[in-house]
């Protein structure tokens, strides 16, 4: 027959390969103490290593967050020359120290008011050039950033925090972008409005993007759709992964671990509004190896307090007034974010699937169940699960919550 061949071995030589393959496996079981040492040996090994990669990114992520600084100084360094007349082909070729050197002796004769806005790390004023302020000197810098930890290095003698639109501010916000044609164009859609609107939490950004998008839609049926979208997977809606969450991932990028973007990232498990426990939270981080915890618990729980802390600093965990010391909570716009950053950007949906608190009574439909990692069905009425062999790759099951009694859980 084509194709095919045979080998031929000696009856000495298959006998002696057979006995050598039971005498190998047979070692395994006889010294098994020595196999288990040398296995205890390379998961140190393997752990040691983890560890090393974990401090080499840590290093990269910090190095890249010094390069950003030294960027923002350099960007309000030329803001300052341009807006005092200093800018031309003589500052061009200046250094930095000349630089500042050229705003300071223009500035420390002037009462100022200076304003810098989105900032991102702490700003050395004497490295730009500018006269420390003081009340008795009249000088004053305000600046916006979205991060509490900022605000400490700079030492803020005022402290103000800009919360979301109350909902009367953000619809009225909210109609201005789709305008009153679209509104008066059917009767209907003055309400619709309203529950997209709501879907946006009050944040201007949302608003004004998801508002322009809905100027032009003029049918119940496209409002209607607009509502599905925003509830089911709002990252597909139109301008969301262009205008949107782009800005919002800033905030993520600018987190200082892969442990804290993890932690980020892990919270987005839970419903929409969830309040979610400190403690219990901590807890996950631990079991799943976000957190070490092999070494000391107490010392890894603080850790974790101190990432969740850090994700409240940067404005991407909030907490509730009356619960601060035990709850946190995910605005719902950056919970899409986080949704999406974990689908590596909407590209491999299946890797992260949260269908928390949408009332499922059986297992959303997946397509490839190998490639599934993380998976919360939590609060829903489902009563049965049944999954495939193939889930090699889930490492998170979140079934807690569901009203029906669960009864049964097994592969098919």
């Amino acid at each position: 027959m084509g194709g095919c061949f045979s080998v031929s071995l000696s009856c000495d030589q298959a006998v002696n390969q057979v006995s050598q393959c039971l005498c190998v496996k047979q070692s395994y079981i006889h010294n098994i103490e020595d196999n288990l040492s040398a296995l205890e040996t390379t998961m140190e090994d393997l752990k040691a290593r983890r560890d090393d990669l974990s401090r080499r990114v840590d290093r990269e992520e910090n190095n890249g967050l010094r390069r950003r600084a030294q960027v923002q100084i350099q960007n309000i360094q030329e803001e300052l020359a341009t807006k005092l007349g200093l800018a031309g082909e003589d500052w061009i070729l200046k250094n930095e120290h000349q630089k500042a050197c050229e705003v300071h002796n223009v500035l420390r004769r002037k009462k100022f008011l200076l304003l810098l806005d989105d900032i991102w790390t702490k700003v050395d004023l004497t490295e730009i050039g500018v006269p420390y302020p003081s009340r008795k000197n009249g000088r004053k810098v305000v600046f916006t950033t979205r991060s509490q930890e900022v605000c400490g290095r700079m030492g803020v003698d005022v402290e103000m925090e800009v919360q979301c639109l109350q909902f009367q501010d953000a619809f009225d916000l909210f109609k201005t972008k789709v305008g009153e044609i679209t509104l008066r164009s059917d009767p209907n859609i003055q309400n619709l409005a309203s529950i997209v609107a709501k879907k946006c939490h009050g944040l201007p950004l949302a608003l004004n993007v998801i508002g322009e998008a809905m100027a032009s839609k003029r049918t119940i049926q496209e409002w209607q759709h607009a509502i599905d979208v925003l509830t089911s997977y709002a990252s597909e809606f139109f301008g969301m992964e262009d205008e949107i969450l782009p800005i919002l991932k800033y905030s993520y990028d600018n987190l200082k671990s892969e442990h804290v973007k993890s932690c980020l990232l892990y919270c987005a498990l839970f419903p929409e509004d969830h309040r979610i426990s400190k403690h219990g939270l901590v807890e996950y981080m631990i079991c799943e190896g976000i957190i070490d915890g092999s070494e000391s618990m107490e010392r890894a729980q603080n850790k974790g307090y101190e990432i969740i802390g850090s994700l409240i600093r940067a404005s991407l965990l909030m907490e509730d007034e009356k619960k601060a010391l035990r709850e946190v909570f995910m605005h719902d716009v950056v919970r899409e974010m986080a949704l999406w950053i974990a689908s590596d950007f909407g590209k491999h949906k299946d890797n992260f699937i949260v269908r928390a608190g949408v009332g499922l009574q059986e297992l959303p439909s997946v397509k490839n169940w190998n490639v599934v990692k993380r998976m919360s069905l939590m609060s829903n009425k489902i009563g049965r699960v049944s999954g495939s062999d193939g889930c090699l790759e889930l490492t998170t099951l979140f079934l807690q919550k569901n009203k029906k009694t669960l009864c049964s859980l097994s592969a098919m």
